[in-house]
């Protein structure tokens, strides 16, 4: 049930690029969703003050320059049925929290998630979403949490100034695409878990802790890949690939022609970081660009006695070919350390040119 409610006040509030709305009236959302609803920006904003639901078999249309605020902190927008929620480079889609004024008084945590469940499907495109995420760590409810076979594509959209990470994929074998978005200012930015595949191109993921946190623990995990990508300037680890031994080694997760560096200000982070070591062969992380100002560094392979170069570093420059167990140094001899691998053949020496969109400070 939509309930009218208006409000007289003055002035006009601002979100990112959406135009300036009255703060004249607002939509309050107090029930859920069971047949197909559309929201228009007539009804800006739409206020969600407890969660509701867009049940199975219902779809919810959401229109260029739509407002959408949520709060208090427990609040979602939880999707079973189908959200469409596309905008245009004029007009963005906006979810933020209630206490966003377009101007001060939004912080991260104010509320949930829009999260997608059991089967649901969702296309995003042209969103953007801030100062929600909810929880202690980062896979917590995300400002998009995608759960349970949910199929979700994500375009052009912008992930901000959450509590815990930007978006959350797990529990689930549909694969999830990522295209031409930004997430950044969070603890996390992208966090696949259970048996998570994603697709992630020509999008940036830049000023977060984490950059892209996998965790990995199922052998029916779906391939992942991140293609023309920039992964950089996170605080923490670019790349944190935390993939168990269970995890076929063709389903490793590969990365292909990113810009990956200047992440870590301090160690022991790095820009890609495996917590667990393979024996085995994985795919490739070829043609990289990993920065121009990062060395080789000598580290103790945990089970032999001598320096090797540790995979947890992955740098610029070394002279290959490298692969899986076997690394050659410049004026060094063949170092190996058999079960530390991340196959790499190639790294790009110049920065890839890609699609992905600047990393502008926000508003």
């Amino acid at each position: 049930m939509l309930r009218r409610l208006a409000v007289f006040a003055s002035g006009t509030i601002l979100f990112g690029v959406i135009p300036a709305v009255p703060a004249s009236a607002a939509t309050y959302v107090t029930s859920n969703i069971s047949t197909n609803t559309t929201w228009t920006p007539a009804g800006n904003p739409y206020i969600i003050t407890s969660t509701v639901g867009v049940l199975a078999g219902a779809t919810l249309t959401i229109e260029p320059g739509v407002v959408v605020q949520l709060g208090p902190l427990t609040t979602s927008l939880s999707v079973s049925g189908t959200l469409h929620a596309v905008g245009t480079e004029a007009q963005h889609i906006t979810f933020t929290s209630t206490q966003d004024d377009g101007g001060s008084g939004g912080a991260p945590g104010q509320w949930s998630s829009l999260r997608f469940t059991n089967y649901s499907f969702g296309t995003l495109d042209y969103v953007d979403m801030r100062y929600g995420g909810w929880g202690t760590a980062c896979q917590s409810s995300s400002l998009l949490s995608v759960l349970y076979d949910a199929n979700v594509s994500v375009d052009h959209s912008i992930f901000e100034k959450s509590d815990t990470s930007g978006i959350e994929a797990t529990n689930r074998t549909n694969r999830m695409y990522v295209n031409h978005s930004l997430i950044r200012l969070n603890p996390c930015g992208f966090v696949g878990a259970g048996r998570v595949g994603v697709t992630m191109t020509n999008s940036t993921v830049s000023r977060n802790g984490t950059g892209v946190l996998l965790n990995l623990g199922s052998s029916t995990v779906t391939d992942s890949l991140f293609t023309s990508n920039n992964v950089v300037d996170n605080t923490g680890n670019g790349f944190q690939l935390q993939v168990a031994s269970s995890v076929p080694a063709n389903l490793y997760p590969s990365a292909t022609g990113n810009n990956i560096h200047g992440n870590g200000d301090n160690p022991p982070y790095k820009d890609v970081y495996t917590l667990y070591k393979r024996s085995d062969i994985v795919p490739k992380w070829d043609g990289n660009y990993f920065g121009d100002d990062v060395y080789p560094e000598l580290l103790p392979c945990p089970w032999s006695p001598s320096w090797q170069l540790h995979v947890t570093n992955i740098y610029y420059p070394l002279s290959g070919p490298i692969n899986s167990t076997t690394y050659y140094m410049p004026g060094n001899s063949t170092i190996k350390c058999a079960a530390d691998n991340l196959a790499v053949y190639s790294i790009s020496p110049v920065r890839v040119d890609n699609e992905a969109p600047d990393d502008v400070p926000p508003p």
